[in-house]
C-alpha cells in the first residue's frame, strides 16, 4: 500500500473536478482545462516523510480541495 496521497487545491479547480466527475475523464484534458482556467496548487503527501501539518500548510488559503490520482498529479505538475 502506498504512503502517498495526491491533492488538488483551489476552490474553482476542485469544484470543476468534482462537478465534472474528472476522475473518469482523460487526465491530459482535465489538467489542460484546469491550468488554463483556474488558479490551483497540487501537493503530494507522503505519510512516511511528511507531518500532517505539512498538508495543512499547503492547503491554507485555497478554499477547496480534491483528492486526485498520481496520474492527474503528474499531468498538472507539467503546468506549474
Amino acid at each position: 500500500m502506498s504512503n502517498k496521497s495526491y491533492y488538488l487545491f483551489g476552490g474553482l479547480a476542485s469544484q470543476y473536478f468534482h462537478e465534472n466527475d474528472c476522475a473518469e475523464i482523460n487526465n491530459a484534458e482535465v489538467s489542460k482545462h484546469i491550468s488554463e482556467n483556474f488558479d490551483f496548487a497540487i501537493f503530494m503527501y507522503d505519510s512516511e516523510y511528511n507531518h500532517p501539518d505539512d498538508l495543512l500548510y499547503e492547503y491554507d488559503g485555497w478554499d477547496g480541495y480534491a483528492i486526485i490520482d498520481e496520474s492527474l498529479y503528474n499531468e498538472l505538475f507539467k503546468f506549474l
